[in-house]
């Protein structure tokens, strides 16, 4: 008797552990299928934007635009910039949240696209200046859907 009330027990507790996870399956399934795969890239097109960089600088350096040249005030890096013809330096971020977060100091640098961009992203990120230099990527969307949104957050 026992052995037969444990067995009904552990049969119960399946069924009802595999109950939600097909229904989601069902759900996840009528939403893929309404996805329409969007238009797949170039090979050649860059994952980054041609002639920009996000850089965050130390704390007390701020970069600005003289005669079209970026300057920081430090020789060393202010000759790399001028070197790569980096002629604008536009602030990311300026609100006062992200002054406490160091975000107030991302930049995005300008300069010609035809510079080797490379080059110039491995002298910034060696500079004591600089916190971090990176790319401008560029992020693409894999599908779209024609679900409506049911969600408030829409």
């Amino acid at each position: 008797m026992k052995m037969k009330l444990y067995r009904s027990f552990a049969i119960f507790f399946i069924v009802a552990l595999l109950l939600p996870t097909s229904g989601r399956a069902v759900q996840a399934q009528s939403v893929t299928a309404d996805a329409t795969p969007s238009a797949s890239l170039p090979d050649n097109v860059p994952d980054y934007v041609p002639g920009e960089l996000l850089v965050r600088f130390q704390k007390g350096v701020a970069p600005r635009v003289v005669d079209q040249q970026v300057q920081v005030g430090a020789a060393a890096l202010d000759g790399l910039l001028q070197q790569y013809g980096v002629t604008a330096a536009e602030k990311i971020f300026s609100t006062a949240i992200s002054s406490n977060t160091g975000m107030d100091r991302i930049y995005k640098l300008s300069f010609s696209p035809d510079a080797d961009m490379l080059s110039l992203l491995s002298a910034l990120s060696a500079d004591r200046a600089i916190e971090f230099a990176e790319p401008n990527y560029l992020y693409y969307t894999q599908q779209t859907t024609d679900v409506p949104p049911s969600d408030r957050l829409y």
